[in-house]
């Protein structure tokens, strides 16, 4: 079980750390199964022990998302969610302190998870946007080079835009050699999706 005793919305917020929602967004089920395995009827139904009520996993994932648990996750019901940057790192410190779960974290997901991180990052460090930024005419990079940065195109709608910059700042947030560039990014996405919408 759990060393310390956590939260229902830190461990939601574990969970998602575990199967990839700093990456992608994770269905509120796939959630609501690996908080099983880890805490056993943490979310477990009052009188029906051992089913696990998706609700109570729901309401969970949006505590994790207010802001004063630090805006954890963001996402729906609908749409799956995602962690952000603050996710990332707490779900990391509690990933550390959890102790004799019922599954080990899967190392072939780890190093998928890290192969898929190397190759985002040399596909961001070959982008046009990456190097008109790094020969200092970052004002040069227009609406393709965003595109090509961020997997979108003028059909892409808000959220999917989001998902997609969410998804960079948490793979290289406090990479020394992206962070800066990350952040310029995301600042500049506002104003090119702006105009693409007008």
């Amino acid at each position: 079980m759990v060393r310390r005793e956590v939260s229902r919305w830190e461990l939601v917020t574990v969970v998602l750390g575990r199967l990839g929602g700093d990456a992608k967004p994770i269905h509120t089920e796939d959630v609501a199964v690996e908080a099983a395995k880890i805490s056993p009827g943490a979310f477990g139904w009052a009188r029906h022990e051992g089913l696990i009520d998706l609700d109570h996993v729901r309401m969970a994932l949006v505590s994790a998302r207010r802001k004063e648990h630090g805006v954890l996750v963001t996402g729906s019901k609908e749409k799956g969610w995602m962690l952000t940057s603050a996710g990332v790192r707490l779900a990391y410190q509690l990933e550390k302190q959890l102790v004799d779960t019922a599954q080990p974290v899967d190392g072939t997901h780890r190093s998928n998870a890290d192969a898929a991180r190397d190759a985002e990052r040399t596909r961001v460090l070959s982008s046009s946007a990456y190097r008109k930024w790094k020969v200092g005419v970052a004002e040069q990079i227009d609406r393709l080079d965003f595109y090509e940065y961020a997997r979108v195109d003028e059909y892409s709608d808000k959220d999917r835009v989001g998902q997609k910059l969410l998804r960079l700042q948490n793979f290289f947030g406090e990479d020394p050699t992206l962070s800066d560039f990350v952040a310029y990014m995301a600042a500049l996405a506002g104003r090119v999706m702006q105009r693409t919408n007008a």
